[in-house]
């Protein structure tokens, strides 16, 4: 759920990294960490339930946090300049509330994603999109004293979604995009003392 009352979210981005570039190949790793201050977070207290009985949570400030990891991007021209496969993976190294230790909400180990993209003509392009999502580790304890007795206890196990696109350029400075990111309906719950919550 929305949250007003939200502070805005400040970082310190660094990163490093290399490209390669060949006859429409590329290929590159990047390292990165970001230093976050009032990151915003998943809420611990419950505040509802939906009509299925999932817990109903509210965004929040959750105080310096990091998160650093390692990327990696590759493009393939399958076809040239007709179909190109591209692919990116995110690892990542640490990714906590620095003043508690806890793992960040809705953040995975690892995500690939990986794109096959059909330019069919001159102006008209489509694409099949899949995106795997690592295990979430759940808070080790509470943050916050109602918080005692409702951690979600098990972590979220990968799981993936499938996605589809297009787009046509209507003239030079206009373009219309359409799609469908998860064409499945894929829901992923993490369970939370015998209840789900979104």
């Amino acid at each position: 759920m929305g949250n007003p009352d939200l502070d805005p979210e400040i970082s310190i981005n660094k990163e490093i990294g290399l490209e390669f570039n060949l006859n429409g190949y590329n290929a590159g790793v990047t390292w990165f960490r970001n230093d976050y201050k009032n990151k915003i977070v998943s809420g611990t207290e419950i505040l509802g339930n939906t009509a299925t009985g999932a817990n109903i949570l509210q965004w929040e400030n959750g105080g310096k946090a990091v998160v650093e990891g390692l990327e990696g991007t590759l493009l393939v021209p399958v076809i040239a300049d007709t179909l190109s496969w591209r692919t990116n993976a995110t690892y990542m190294i640490k990714s906590e509330n620095k003043d508690t230790g806890n793992p960040l909400s809705v953040i995975p180990k690892y995500t690939i994603n990986t794109l096959l993209d059909w330019q069919v003509t001159s102006k008209f392009s489509a694409n099949v999109n899949w995106t795997l999502y690592g295990r979430q580790k759940p808070r080790e304890y509470a943050e916050i004293r109602t918080e005692n007795g409702v951690l979600a206890t098990n972590e979220v196990g990968s799981y993936s979604v499938v996605g589809i696109g297009g787009n046509y350029q209507l003239m030079k400075d206009l373009r219309l995009n359409a799609g469908i990111s998860n064409l499945f309906d894929k829901q992923i719950y993490r369970e939370n003392e015998g209840a789900s919550t979104l």
